[in-house]
């Protein structure tokens, strides 16, 4: 009888209950990979990019510019990292057998948490806007020479 603790070898055949897609769906996970890949990579060449910029801040003494950059950035670079290990689940998927559910739900965890933060970064400028407007229409009344 194997050993539990011994990793399965990719070439094993795949366990009685185990579930594979047809070559359409792969291919259109495929396609979703590669778009989470893309994405991914993108986000985290504006983290990086957002990182440099409040390192500059930082160094001319913009501090509180420069902390908020760098907590965004900080936060890109996440959401950029769980996108990219997403990317790497569904890819997986493309080149084995029987481990297709397994992959599938690597992926999506990876997703909730990307998505989780989103929903957040949302709920926080929505907030944000709403103090901005009550701020600009309890105060004088003009705000950047927006209103009246």
């Amino acid at each position: 009888m194997p050993d539990p603790a011994t990793p399965r070898r990719e070439s094993s055949p795949p366990p009685e209950d185990s579930y594979e897609f047809s070559d359409d769906h792969k291919e259109s996970f495929r396609a979703l990979a590669m778009s989470m890949t893309f994405l991914g990579v993108f986000t985290m060449l504006i983290g990086g990019l957002s990182a440099v910029f409040a390192l500059g801040a930082l160094y001319e003494g913009f501090t509180p510019n420069g902390v908020v950059i760098g907590a965004s950035a900080v936060v890109q670079m996440l959401m950029a990292s769980w996108l990219l290990s997403a990317s790497r689940s569904l890819s997986a998927m493309m080149r084995t057998r029987g481990r297709d559910v397994q992959y599938v739900m690597e992926a999506i965890a990876q997703l909730r948490r990307y998505f989780g933060m989103t929903i957040v970064i949302l709920m926080i400028a929505m907030l944000g806007a709403i103090v901005l407007v009550v701020w600009c229409v309890a105060g004088s009344g003009k705000c950047f020479g927006l209103m009246g």
